[in-house]
């Protein structure tokens, strides 16, 4: 259901809404309406489905809280004079057509492979959101699972959407910088601030990040005398990587 200009819409016309879009933010959601019996009167309670995905788009804050924590927030900024932003082409119709029939049939191929995940309700990645943002990801997670992606793009569009921090996220972000530095799979080497200053990262969080899962420094000589450094193998860190932070990833934290 794809709603646009709510902005527009009378306060009446938005606060009738909201009783259907919390109750169809999950499974099996329904609303009680009055319905016409076979006289034409409304005197009969009718159950009426409302599950099902909804866009709302509009200027400013077009729903209530309430109804705002069971959604993503997507803001839109207005691009400046100096921006240059790539022209929707009508042209592309039968593209987006194609997309379309291929999403279709994927979902069609495996819903029951969704479903299973699903009930399994098994998002260890997800632990470090608040427990509406871990309701409402599930859906999308199981997604993500079927289609063996890795979650951290996920993740960090998470903190975007919802306004939350996930330390994971942020975990997972110091360990794909650094597996950026490597060189044809040559270790990373480097103290602390010389890894923050490469990757962009506070020195304060890659120490601890690295210490959290292990790694120590080691006298290493670069250039000049031993100093204490961190000796990272990509390998060692892919590993991590696909042991912790990939979909369906086991929740303990490694030795």
């Amino acid at each position: 259901m794809l709603l646009d200009e709510v902005d527009t819409w009378s306060r009446e016309l938005r606060q009738s809404l909201v009783s259907i879009l919390n109750a169809g933010f999950s499974a099996g959601g329904v609303v009680m309406r009055l319905a016409k019996d076979d006289l034409g009167n409304y005197d009969k309670n009718r159950k009426y489905p409302v599950y099902c995905p909804k866009v709302l788009a509009g200027i400013g804050e077009i729903i209530s809280g309430a109804t705002r924590n069971r959604a993503f927030t997507i803001t839109l900024q207005r691009q400046s004079r100096e921006e240059k932003r790539e022209r929707f082409i009508r042209s592309k119709k039968a593209v987006f057509a194609d997309l379309k029939k291929k999403i279709a049939q994927w979902a069609e191929a495996n819903r029951g492979r969704v479903r299973e995940v699903y009930d399994k309700d098994a998002f260890p990645y997800l632990e470090g959101f608040a427990d509406r943002t871990y309701d409402v990801s599930c859906g999308l997670a199981s997604i993500l699972e079927v289609m063996k992606e890795h979650p951290s793009d996920f993740l960090r569009a998470l903190e975007i959407v919802r306004g939350e921090t996930n330390e994971a996220v942020q975990e997972a972000l110091v360990f794909r910088a650094l597996l950026a530095l490597s060189k044809d799979g040559q270790p990373i080497i480097g103290m602390a601030s010389e890894l923050s200053e490469l990757t962009g990262i506070s020195e304060s969080f890659v120490t601890a990040t690295l210490r959290k899962y292990g790694f120590e420094t080691k006298n290493v000589r670069q250039g000049g005398a031993p100093r204490k450094r961190y000796f990272l193998q990509p390998g060692e860190l892919t590993s991590l990587m696909s042991s912790y932070f990939v979909v369906g990833g086991p929740p303990e934290r490694p030795a």
